[in-house]
């Protein structure tokens, strides 16, 4: 009898030991399952913001980079009435820069080539060389802006056809061959080195052939084209014309584009 009892004692306690021991576990499950949520609310809140900052500096930088690419805008609209070049030839996969002189009675602006866009006048364009310079100048007359242009043609030497009906007149001197031809009012003086072999016919007939297609602004009263294949630099290809008492001046560091730049100026 006692044996009975004893044993009927000893299952009323394994079973009262089991039926607690699933409620601790419970608990603890509770208690890991709430420590996870807040970790994975954390790294959720983590995560927005760190999208949320990363998306604030992509916008920054985009907005940052919007104004600096705006320096040849911002060209146009602190001059509004000046006629200036609406095609700058250069390597379009780079970026565009600027720096602008305004004075009351012109406007020099030089252009640059660089890999980042910056703002209008940056001073760090002061350690960089320019391609291409436009420049607008307004004289008391017409005749002292006619001799600014530096109008130049002579017709001696030996005659060389640049074909469409285009003569040109070359001479030799000081180891260099000038080609001089007209075309209009516009008067075009082609230097090549003899020294460095270089050809000027066939790159006058280049410039002979382009201008067919293409029409430079209409001097009142004369024009003037320099190029000089000896030189480097944007100096080295110039366009000068006048407009009444006005002079307009794009250089290049390449012949074409120098035309290019004011044949885009023909209004």
């Amino acid at each position: 009898m006692k044996k009975i009892i004893l044993l009927g004692a000893l299952l009323l306690t394994l079973t009262a030991c089991a039926s607690k021991t699933p409620a601790a576990n419970s608990e603890e499950d509770k208690s890991t399952a709430q420590t996870n949520a807040t970790t994975t609310t954390t790294d959720k809140n983590s995560e927005t913001k760190t999208k949320s900052s990363e998306s604030t500096k992509n916008t920054t930088k985009s907005s940052s980079s919007e104004k600096k690419a705006d320096a040849l805008a911002k060209l146009k609209k602190e001059n509004p009435k000046t006629l200036l070049p609406t095609n700058i030839p250069r390597d379009e996969n780079r970026a565009l820069n600027i720096a602008m002189d305004k004075q009351k009675d012109s406007l020099a602006v030089l252009y640059y080539i660089m890999d980042a866009p910056l703002v209008l006048n940056d001073q760090s364009l002061n350690q960089q060389t320019p391609f291409a310079r436009y420049k607008m100048e307004q004289f008391a007359s017409k005749d002292a802006a006619k001799k600014a242009v530096n109008y130049q043609f002579d017709d001696g030497g030996q005659k060389v056809d640049l074909g469409h009906d285009i003569t040109a007149y070359s001479q030799g001197a000081a180891g260099s061959t000038y080609l001089n031809w007209k075309e209009g009012n516009w008067s075009i003086v082609l230097r090549a080195s003899n020294v460095n072999g270089q050809d000027g016919t066939a790159l006058a007939k280049e410039v002979v052939n382009y201008l067919e297609k293409a029409m430079l602004p209409a001097p009142k009263s004369v024009g003037q084209i320099t190029i000089d294949m000896a030189q480097n630099g944007y100096e080295s290809n110039q366009v000068v014309w006048q407009v009444d008492k006005t002079v307009y001046t794009v250089t290049h560091e390449d012949t074409i584009p120098a035309l290019e730049m004011a044949v885009s100026m023909n209004k």
